[in-house]
């Protein structure tokens, strides 16, 4: 942490650097703060472009793309129900699009910005990890916080059972940056083995499929890593057999609970426990019978406003609604799966955006497939690994989060500033 020292004038290019560098650990205590240093950095640095005229940082396709979705996101709140809710939401939402060019710009102006931000998110997930194995093995993590609900731990985040989430989605950004600070591989491949045990201990299935999903990408797309990854995946699954072994209750929950949701366990107690709810295809639910019941009502929904939906956030006020809501399990905050929530409040235009998206993180893995670079064997396992953290936050084949939620919107945006400077910048350059 040395490198904080070398900061000794205090500027505003150097607030916001604080700031950003902050965000990391302060994730774990929730939105405010994480969403409160965002937003201070993104008006100083909005002052820094006005007073020194560094506005050409925001020409570019990304803040282009956005800014034209944030005008549609104020244009879509004005035919909402819920105007007021959805229009504060959608008014304030360009922070976002201003804190990816901020990301870009402290890694242009101040280059101690990529080892302060290294660190800090290295110890920051190195700490709570080694917390949630000590809450899980003695019942109690550092500050005597236990488990709410064993064998689901949540470490330092208390109540929210969001700490395999926080890693898993964070991990892709850490190695990322793992590679270009040319860290030894073997360290990188024992950093994984660390973390991804414990996102197996959490209890959180759809952080579990979000590690196995990088993994995969890992091992297709990382040079000079396929052998060795795959050999630290073997070496994970061991120890992941001998602790599902040990703890019968993790078994249970990632695996016995899990068949038995998708209606694919002989056990069908789950059909008597959610009578009324149909299996989508024999005996098979998608992700579960009250996970079905959210999609189902929020493809109610885009059926009644097929074009632009009901609104952000809205879905949480229209699922009471007779007109849309599937049965007793259909309301909560968000339906929990990411194109359901896209079609149900933003709508079809909505959807067209997310699939740009989508299809230009796929193409980036298809150049990769079959135009291998030639650039640094470093700085372009960095450059995928920036891609492969922005693409599982919105991948659809898993249940997700409330994707206006600010805590994973600060999440997936963070990855883009470090990607849109990646891009910007000659393969013959390095970060050193």
């Amino acid at each position: 942490m040395k490198d904080f020292f070398k900061l000794k004038i205090i500027n505003l290019n150097n607030i916001c650097l604080f700031l950003v560098v902050l965000i990391p650990p302060t994730l774990v205590t929730g939105p405010f703060i994480p969403d409160l240093f965002l937003t201070i950095a993104s008006i100083i640095f909005l002052y820094i472009c006005f007073k020194e005229n560094k506005f050409y940082y925001f020409d570019s396709y990304f803040f282009k793309f956005f800014f034209i979705f944030y005008l549609y996101l104020i244009f879509n709140s004005l035919f909402s129900e819920s105007f007021a809710h959805s229009f504060k939401i959608s008014l304030f939402y360009i922070r976002f699009g201003i804190f990816c060019i901020l990301i870009n710009y402290l890694i242009n102006e101040k280059k101690i910005f990529i080892n302060l931000f290294f660190n800090t998110l290295l110890f920051t997930i190195l700490f709570i990890t080694f917390d949630a194995y000590i809450q899980f093995f003695l019942g109690k993590n550092l500050i005597g916080l236990v488990p709410l609900d064993y064998p689901r731990i949540s470490g330092m985040f208390g109540e929210e059972l969001i700490l395999g989430s926080y890693i898993s989605r964070m991990l892709p950004l850490i190695v990322g940056l793992l590679f270009l600070k040319k860290i030894n591989i073997y360290k990188i491949l024992l950093f994984l083995i660390f973390v991804e045990i414990l996102i197996l201990i959490t209890g959180e299935r759809t952080a579990l499929g979000i590690i196995v999903l990088t993994t995969l990408l890992f091992i297709l797309f990382l040079k000079e890593l396929k052998i060795l990854r795959l050999t630290s995946s073997f070496v994970v699954l061991i120890l992941s057999f001998f602790i599902l072994t040990q703890f019968s209750e993790t078994k249970k929950r990632i695996f016995d609970h899990t068949l038995m949701e998708f209606g694919l366990s002989s056990d069908k107690q789950i059909q008597k426990n959610f009578e009324g709810v149909e299996p989508i295809y024999k005996d098979f639910y998608l992700f579960s019978p009250k996970h079905q019941s959210m999609i189902m009502t929020s493809y109610r929904m885009w059926k009644d406003k097929f074009l632009i939906g009901h609104g952000i956030r809205s879905y949480k006020y229209k699922c009471k609604d007779p007109k849309y809501q599937f049965n007793s399990w259909s309301c909560a905050s968000h339906p929990h799966h990411i194109i359901s929530q896209i079609l149900s409040e933003i709508g079809l235009i909505g959807l067209v955006f997310y699939l740009i998206i989508i299809g230009y993180l796929l193409y980036v893995f298809y150049l990769r497939i079959f135009f291998k670079s030639v650039g640094k064997t470093n700085f372009e396992n960095y450059k995928i690994c920036l891609i492969i953290s922005i693409l599982i936050t919105i991948w659809p084949l898993f249940p997700s989060g409330n994707i206006f939620n600010n805590w994973l919107s600060i999440i997936f945006y963070l990855p883009v500033g470090f990607y849109l400077n990646s891009i910007n910048y000659s393969k013959n350059k390095s970060y050193d």
